[in-house]
């Protein structure tokens, strides 16, 4: 039976216009049973008061950390489930992920200075790329490549110290640095393709990189979002010209994608 709404409850298109999410959402989050209104006035309309905004907030918040809606919803149904401590959680998430994000704009800012000609060390290019990263890219490669290399990857890097990481990023960071300033040489250079070689050899350190393999990993540096993103940072040419060096290097060893 419906019921009469609190003057203080939120209608569907309130609540939505204050959350920035759409009113189909909404709906969406009651039929699943995610989020139910708080009551239904007598002309059908659902109303939200302030138990169920502070769920809605609860269920951005998990959507923030790429949780699913399934997963979401047994969170909440948890019946030792509580909001302050979980709201502390998400603080120090939070906080971690502004460090996190702080430091990428200073990467970029660092870039945007050294593309203007202002002296930047590389290996300041990769501040603020953390493991995180990493771990998205061996997703895709398991998923594109072969799961026995990832593996040893994965094997080779966890092998080392924090300082042998940190070396081994430093050691990446000026190869690319040098392969941006040889940009203008053109991607066939012999200066370009002896910095090929040694990118070649530094991919050799995470796993045996074969010819076949470093000339899919440089097709997949202009297809991957993410990639042409990271490597656009550093210069906007740098995606496609770093996949034509490879092209070239390999080539030139008798491996093309033909």
């Amino acid at each position: 039976m419906p019921v009469m709404s609190n003057a203080s409850d939120y209608t569907v298109k309130q609540l939505a216009d204050m959350a920035g999410i759409s009113t189909r959402t909404l709906h969406y989050y009651d039929e699943m049973g995610l989020l139910k209104p708080g009551s239904v006035g007598e002309n059908g309309y659902r109303y939200y008061s302030k138990n169920e905004m502070y769920q809605l907030q609860q269920i951005l918040f998990f959507r923030e950390l790429s949780l699913s809606l399934d997963e979401i919803k047994k969170i909440l149904e948890n019946p030792n489930f509580d909001m302050v401590s979980t709201l502390e959680i998400h603080r120090e998430t939070l906080l971690s992920k502004a460090l996190r994000l702080q430091e990428l704009i200073q990467t970029i800012d660092n870039t945007i200075n050294s593309l203007k000609g202002q002296k930047m060390e590389p290996e300041r290019l990769f501040t603020g790329f953390s493991e995180d990263k990493q771990a998205q890219y061996q997703k895709y490669a398991e998923e594109h490549w072969d799961r026995s290399l990832v593996q040893q990857s994965n094997q080779r890097w966890n092998s080392l110290s924090k300082d042998g990481r940190q070396a081994l990023l430093d050691e990446g960071g000026r190869i690319t640095g040098e392969i941006v300033k040889a940009v203008p040489l053109g991607a066939a250079s012999s200066e370009v393709q002896i910095l090929v070689g040694d990118w070649h050899a530094y991919i050799n350190r995470f796993y045996d990189c074969s010819l076949e393999i470093l000339l899919a990993l440089g097709n997949t540096y202009a297809q991957h979002p993410d990639f042409i993103a990271f490597y656009r940072k550093i210069d906007p040419a740098m995606p496609e010209f770093l996949t034509e060096a490879i092209k070239n290097y390999c080539a030139a060893r008798g491996v093309t994608s033909e």
